[in-house]
C-alpha cells in the first residue's frame, strides 16, 4: 500500500464481533478475500462480505481511531463530506444564473457516483449523500458579505 510511504494511516477493515463466539484457547479458521461485493471475511463457517472504504472514509488516512464505535465513524464520514462540499455550495450560490451553478452541483453528484466506480471504493452510502446535501445547502445559504 502507498499510505505508509506517504506517512498516512492505514485504516483497518473490521468485522466487529466476529470472534465473540470463539471461546478462549479454542482454535478457529479466519480468511479474507476480495469478491465482487467488496472484501469478505470468514471465521469458521460464518461469512460476511461487503466491507470496504467509501469516499467519506478519506479522513481516516489522516487519523484513524480504532476504538470509535461504528455510528461515530459514520457520523464523522458524513461531516467530512459536509465540510468538503460547503465551498462548492457557496460557489454555486454566488454564480447567479450561470451554468457554473449546475456544473458545481454536477461535480459533487458525479464525484460521489463515479469515484467509487472508478477506484473500487464502496458505493457512497445514504448518510454520506446526506452530508453532501447538507454541505451544499449550508454553502448555498451562507450569508453574502455586504
Amino acid at each position: 500500500m502507498r499510505a505508509p510511504s506517504l506517512t498516512l494511516e492505514q485504516p483497518d477493515l473490521r468485522w466487529r464481533g466476529a470472534l465473540a463466539a470463539i471461546a478462549p484457547n479454542d482454535t478457529f479458521t479466519a480468511q479474507t478475500w476480495r469478491a465482487a461485493r467488496g472484501v469478505c471475511f470468514s471465521v469458521n463457517s460464518a461469512r460476511a462480505c461487503g466491507y470496504g472504504y467509501t469516499v467519506g472514509d478519506g479522513w481516516k488516512l489522516i487519523y484513524y481511531p480504532e476504538h470509535f464505535p461504528d455510528w461515530l465513524l459514520g457520523t464523522i464520514n458524513m461531516l467530512w463530506i459536509t465540510g468538503w462540499t460547503i465551498g462548492i455550495g457557496y460557489w454555486a450560490g454566488r454564480a447567479a444564473q450561470s451554468p457554473v451553478r449546475v456544473a458545481a452541483v454536477a461535480l459533487i453528484v458525479g464525484g460521489l457516483l463515479l469515484v467509487p466506480a472508478l477506484t473500487q471504493l464502496e458505493v457512497t452510502p445514504v448518510h454520506e449523500w446526506l452530508g453532501a446535501v447538507l454541505g451544499l445547502g449550508i454553502g448555498y445559504l451562507w450569508p453574502q458579505e455586504a
